[in-house]
């Protein structure tokens, strides 16, 4: 005759197997998730430590000639296909888009001297003249657009204020993106 109760301690020692295994898996699986959110982070770290940063130093433009404006890489990789968009504003409205710099698109390295680029400023001359430069505000965008060589696109923009006493524009805001 079988006996049931000679075969329990097999199945028991079977099911903690099962239980076993079942843990383990997910402690696995736990760590995988954790690994691949740790592997993320490092990824975008290093991104974000070896990548171009294109910005202008300039921080006041001078109405009586064109804008020299002077570009660097603070960043530790190349830029490349640097374009640089300028736009106006007056009193606060939609900016409108007023010229792109250079015709052709440029790269700039690292540890790099300075890139001039010359914004010639008629246009914005002509606006500024057409009203009573005291009771208006004017704003100049200049956005630059440049992208890595792994092709991620960056932006930097910086926001230049008139300022009637000096007649100059002056350095706003600046982001990098």
């Amino acid at each position: 005759m079988y006996n049931f109760w000679s075969c329990l301690p097999v199945i028991q020692i079977s099911a903690g197997e099962i239980v076993l295994v079942i843990v383990s898996l997910i402690g696995i699986w736990i760590t995988a998730r954790n690994s691949n959110r740790t592997l993320t982070l490092t990824r975008k770290l290093f991104e974000a430590e070896h990548r171009p940063y294109v910005g202008d130093v300039t921080d006041k433009l001078y109405m009586e000639d064109d804008f020299d404006v002077k570009l660097i890489n603070f960043g530790s990789a190349g830029a490349h296909n640097v374009i640089i968009n300028t736009e106006f504003s007056k009193d606060g409205e939609e900016y409108f888009p007023i010229g792109r710099y250079p015709n052709k698109p440029i790269d700039i390295f690292p540890k790099e001297d300075d890139q001039r680029i010359i914004i010639e400023n008629r246009f914005l001359l002509g606006k500024l003249a057409g009203g009573h430069l005291e009771t208006h505000s004017f704003f100049l965008r200049i956005r630059i657009k440049y992208e890595s060589s792994t092709k991620e696109k960056y932006d930097y923009c910086k926001i230049y204020q008139y300022t009637p006493h000096d007649k100059s524009l002056n350095t706003v805001s600046s982001t990098f993106t």
